[in-house]
């Protein structure tokens, strides 16, 4: 990931962070357009290939060849793990899984959905395979395969690289109903909640930022969740923050019911995450509090006639 905008708290570095995979964000020299990137002084078009290093923040144009080293301190734990029996590959398919974890009957999900809720849904993700955007509605996946074939059948929605993305017409219908929803509660009301939701989204940069770095002999270091006592703090930090953004989304429930769908995805996944699954804090693998919160967002963007463009320019994004 390589960015012209954001800093360590920024979602771009977040959700890298939660992928495991390289970012350089917040860089001063880069310029992004259309079809092409100008960086260095560097002019890239889309489709050529760059190398970034995450750890130095250099960009290089094509592909640099790297290599892996394991520690001796890490060698040394899958010799032990290799003597025990322990399969780490079959630990790590089921970390990256996509699937969520059991969850309580308190926290189960309900099924009831329609139509528009699945347009909405994918205007939100984009491009989303099944299972996820069951998630992202508050069903399931029988529940919502028939839909998504009918919208296919009329035309609204299309197949493509394994997923399911809106076609041209399944835009345009979805932003027709969000400019009803817009509508309904009132346009200054929409951007109001836009703005209110500011200052709780620097909260939740800050508390997501604290549960994947924190502090080590005066550095910044990746959190590698040995510390308890550490994670039960930034836990309670975002059991505190889910206080105060569900007394700001309610009345906007009151008047907008299916912005419901959200207060119960939070719900799972803060229980979840409390529960001992670290995932449901950030992980981008599963209906994590961040990627619901991204979501809510980019929901919230669209319903004020904004652009998540115009979010970035003034830093919010």
């Amino acid at each position: 990931v390589l960015t012209a905008r954001g800093g360590l708290a920024s979602h771009a570095a977040v959700v890298a962070r939660g992928w495991g995979i390289p970012a350089v964000v917040g860089t001063p020299d880069l310029t992004v357009e259309d079809e092409a990137i100008t960086v260095g002084g560097r002019r890239l078009a889309a489709g050529e290939t760059i190398t970034i290093d995450g750890g130095t923040g250099e960009v290089f144009a094509g592909a640099v060849g790297g290599s892996s080293v394991i520690v001796p301190e890490a060698a040394t734990l899958l010799r032990w793990a290799r003597e025990l029996g322990i399969d780490i590959e079959a630990a790590r398919a089921d970390e990256t899984s996509a699937e969520p974890a059991t969850e309580s009957d308190e926290t189960a999900i309900p099924a009831p959905t329609g139509l528009e809720d699945v347009l909405r849904a994918l205007l939100i993700r984009g491009l989303v395979t099944l299972d996820p955007l069951a998630v992202a509605v508050s069903s399931d996946p029988d529940h919502i395969r028939p839909l998504v074939d009918q919208l296919v059948d009329d035309g609204l929605a299309e197949s493509a690289a394994g997923g399911i993305r809106l076609t041209g017409a399944g835009k345009l219908r979805s932003l027709e109903l969000v400019a009803a929803d817009r509508e309904r509660i009132g346009a200054d009301r929409a951007e109001s909640a836009l703005e209110g939701f500011h200052p709780l989204d620097l909260r939740m940069k800050e508390t997501v930022t604290a549960w994947q770095l924190r502090d080590v002999d005066g550095e910044q270091a990746l959190n590698d969740h040995t510390d308890a006592a550490y994670d039960a703090e930034v836990l309670d930090r975002l059991g505190a923050l889910h206080a105060d953004a569900m007394a700001w989304l309610d009345p906007l429930i009151a008047g907008l019911t299916r912005l419901g769908a959200y207060r119960t995805r939070f719900e799972r996944a803060l229980a979840l995450a409390r529960g001992g699954d670290q995932r449901f804090v950030a992980s981008p693998r599963v209906d994590s509090y961040h990627s619901i919160w991204f979501e809510l967002h980019e929901d919230l963007i669209r319903l004020a006639g904004r652009k998540r463009s115009d979010e970035a320019s003034a830093g919010r994004a």
